[in-house]
Formats: structure tokens, sequence, C-alpha cells
């Protein structure tokens, strides 16, 4: 066995302190004690200026977890706090632009807390427009990563900086800086260089979009299947009418004064259904969607045939309407193709002189339109719109330059109070039912593929971040269902 250390078997003797040992040692304790109270003053001190310095510390930190921490996930990325408020106030500003003065009578007050409003039973106005920037959030990671799938690519730079310009003369308008307006526009953490990205992100998908509606454009022959299935929502009508109306000799007549002023009415309104089919105030090419209600049943019925009149009363307005039916058919008038570059006065003139000297081709204005137009909408597009009606233009030139005979790649400018106008004409187009129908079928094809695209931009919550409100309905919903269910079973139970 080999042999470790040596155990002590006896304890050893105790060892002598000197005068001067003890001196020592009753110093270093002193020491000891004033390093203790230093060590104490230093933490006292410390405590005292990270008192004093707590909110200047608070605030740095509180930003840079709004700008780089995570607020919630979207399809496993990262949403900061910053890009959350940048979506939930884009969905409230634009829902508050759309319904202006209904938001009274949809029980919103916009100076009054969002979190304090009901929407609904579960919801309110602020969980809400939290749900509306969530949902818009995917969609747009949805088109953006469907747009990486294809290998498309857009450069935004030109619409940012418009969207730029447009914050920078509505803050001037408000007498406010850039900065502040960012602020009370997009959230308390944003600023443009911080927001341009997102900007960004919103044009890509947005381009992407109408890339994609260009590829889901129906066959000629389902928009014409489409037609023939819905022919009274898409054919228009001619026809001609009169007016007569009761003649009341009081501002707050009697029911039988009104009653008798309308018999008198009819009585007349009679007399003119053998003239108004020729005398009669002619209507032509009428669509249904929008006419008054009263008489266009009887003008869309089946069977309606030229020469047919009829008298229709009008209780609420004390009147009647006499009709003449001339026909009903499917308006194949065509519209108009052009592409629109819309900018300043000089540089509309410069641009239209460059077309002047000839040997510019569509795609080379498609190119300046990338360049110099002001119109966000079509930039992605290189300002190409499809379908105008020329007596919908609402610029009476515009109206009078397409009706006339156009030739494809003709170019004329156009003046307007704060804005320049340059077109190019591209040729003409379909009937407008045929892409009022395009627009449905190509809508239904393109809410199916972004509705699967976005299924799979999965949403989750973090500790801190935004509450999923639909979540938890469903949740709380989910299990009161259950609760419901095993009462009544429990019921069956005891009843047996």
């Amino acid at each position: 066995m080999s042999q470790g250390k040596k155990k002590k078997t006896t304890e050893e003797s105790p060892k002598v302190i000197t005068r001067y040992e003890k001196r020592m040692a009753k110093r270093q304790q002193a020491a000891k004690e004033e390093a203790k109270e230093k060590k104490i003053s230093a933490v006292v001190l410390a405590l005292a200026v990270v008192a004093l310095l707590g909110l200047a510390l608070f605030f740095p930190i509180r930003n840079y977890m709004a700008i780089h921490g995570t607020y919630l996930r979207l399809g496993g990325e990262s949403v900061s706090r910053l890009e959350y408020d940048y979506a939930y106030n884009n969905a409230k500003n634009n829902y508050i632009n759309q319904y202006g003065s209904l938001l009274s009578y949809m029980g919103l007050d916009v100076n009054k807390d969002l979190a304090d409003q009901q929407y609904s039973e579960d919801l309110t106005w602020a969980d809400f427009f939290g749900q509306m920037a969530v949902e818009n959030m995917r969609r747009e990671r949805a088109l953006n990563g469907l747009a990486k799938e294809a290998g498309y690519s857009y450069d935004a730079s030109r619409e940012v900086e418009l969207q730029k310009q447009g914050l920078e003369e509505t803050a001037a308008l408000l007498e406010v800086s850039l900065s502040q307006y960012v602020r009370q526009f997009y959230g308390t953490y944003a600023t443009m260089g911080r927001i341009e990205p997102l900007l960004s992100k919103s044009v890509q998908a947005s381009a992407y979009y109408k890339h994609m509606q260009r590829e889901q454009v129906p066959a000629g022959e389902e928009i014409e299947a489409y037609y023939a299935e819905n022919t009274d929502s898409y054919d228009v009508v001619d026809y001609r009418m009169e007016m007569v109306s009761a003649v009341l000799e009081s501002e707050s007549p009697t029911e039988e004064e009104i009653s008798k002023a309308m018999e008198a009415a009819k009585a007349q309104a009679q007399t003119g259904l053998d003239t108004v089919a020729s005398e009669g105030e002619a209507y032509k090419a009428q669509a249904k969607d929008g006419m008054n209600t009263l008489i266009r049943d009887w003008l869309f019925e089946a069977g309606r045939k030229a020469g047919d009149t009829t008298l229709v009363e009008d209780t609420a307005g004390r009147a009647y309407y006499v009709l003449a039916f001339e026909k009903k058919y499917r308006n194949d008038a065509p519209t108009h193709n052009v592409r629109i570059l819309a900018t300043d006065a000089q540089t509309a003139q410069e641009l239209e002189a460059l077309y002047a000297a000839g040997g510019q081709s569509e795609e080379d204005f498609g190119a300046l339109v990338a360049r110099h137009s002001e119109d966000v909408a079509s930039l992605s597009e290189g300002g190409y719109y499809e379908g105008l009606v020329a007596a919908n233009m609402g610029n009476e030139e515009m109206t009078a330059w397409l009706e006339a005979s156009r030739a494809a790649g003709d170019v004329k400018g156009f003046q307007e109070e704060d804005m320049a106008y340059l077109l190019y004409y591209v040729g003409q187009g379909q009937p407008e039912w045929y892409y009022a129908i395009q627009d449905i079928l190509s809508g239904e094809s393109m809410n199916t593929l972004v509705s699967q695209a976005v299924e799979k931009v999965e949403i989750q919550t973090v500790q801190g971040g935004w509450k999923n409100m639909a979540e938890e309905i469903s949740e709380e919903t989910a299990v009161a269902e259950t609760a419901t269910v095993e009462t009544a079973a429990e019921t069956t139970v005891e009843s047996r």
C-alpha cells in the first residue's frame, strides 16, 4: 500500500503574538474598515448617479428595444415596435380617410383614446386597427416572398422619394418640421430614416401585386361567359322620360291636400303616355347600377320592347314618372389605352417637344415616366392606364383629344392648375363592360393566390409584445363552447 500524506496525530502549539503583531493587526483592521466605508460610499454615489440619470438612460434603452427588439413575429421574422406602429398608423389613417364623416355613426371619436372605445363586443378600436395592421404586414410579407421566389425585383427608390416629398409638403402646410410630422403620422419611434426601408417594402409589395394582376388576366372566352350570365349588370338602356310633380299650395299640406294633388298629377301624367316616346327627355346608355330604383326594374324587365310606356308613382317625391322604353343593349364602344406622365409644366413641355421631333417609342415613354412622373400609383406600370372613357377624364381638353381620331404614338401635353400631364396614346381598348368583368375575375384569382400565401405567414406573439386579440377571443370562445358541451353532457348523465 502506498504511503500518502502524514496524518497529524497531535495538535499544534499555540503561537505567541508579539506587541508588534498586535499593532499591525490593529492597523490592518482599521484599513479594512476604511476600505469598507469607501466601498459603501462609492456604491451610494453610484446609486445616486443612476437615480439622477435614470430617465436619460431609460429612453435610449426603450428606443433601442422599439427599433431593434421583437414586438411579434410574422413568418418567423422579427417585427419591431417601430414597424408595428408604422403599420398600425397606416391602417388607422387610411380607415379614417376612407370613412371620414361616417365615423361618428360608427361610434368612433378620433379625438379620444381608441383603447377606450368599443369597435365590437370583444374589440376596442385600438384592437381593431392592431389586427388590421398585422394582417396588412402579413400580406406585404407574403407578396414580397412571392416576388423573391419568382425572381422579381423593382427599384422602389423613386416612389419612396416622391412619398418623402409628399410628407415634406404636408409638414410645411401644417407648419411643423418633417421629423415632427413623421412622428405624428407614423408613431413615436418613427424618423424618416427609419421608415424609408418600410416604405420601400410596401412599394415593392404593391408593384409585385400589379405584376401578378397582369399575369392573371382571364381569357376572352371567360369574360364572355360571365357576361352571358349577368347581362343586366352590364347592359345599358335608352329611354325617354317626363316627370310630373304634384302641385301643393301649402308648405305644410294635409294628407287630403297631398292626395288630391297626386291625383291631379297622375291625370296629367297619363296624358303624356301618348307623347313621351317622341317628346320626353332622352336618356342614352344608362346602366342599371346607379339608376333610380323606382324605374330600373321596369326598364330592365325581361321581354321589354321598344315603344312600351308606363307610369311610375314616386310617393316620397310626390311625383309621377312617364316612361317610354327604346332599347336594351351591350355598349361595345371602345375605350382608350394611354400612358400618362404627371410632372411640372416645364418638364412636360420639354418632353412633348422631344416626342414632336420623332424617333421615340412607347417603351421610351415608359422609361421617361419612371424618371420624371410624380404619379406614384402608376410608376411601376410605366404610367400605363387601360380602359379610359373619354367623357370621364375630368378635363375637357383631354376628352376632346381622346374623342378625336387618334393614332398610336400621338403625344399631347395638358396643363392643369397644379400639375401638367403628358399623354402617350397606345391605342383603343376593349369596351368598359369588358374591363369591369376582367377586374372581377382577375380579382377572384388574385384573392385566392394572395390568401394562400398569407396563410403561410404565421403569427407568433412574444412576452410583453403585441396581443393577438383575435386569438384570445377564439380561445375564450373555444373554452366557453367546451364548457357548454361538458355541462350538457353532465346534465344528460345526471338525467339518466
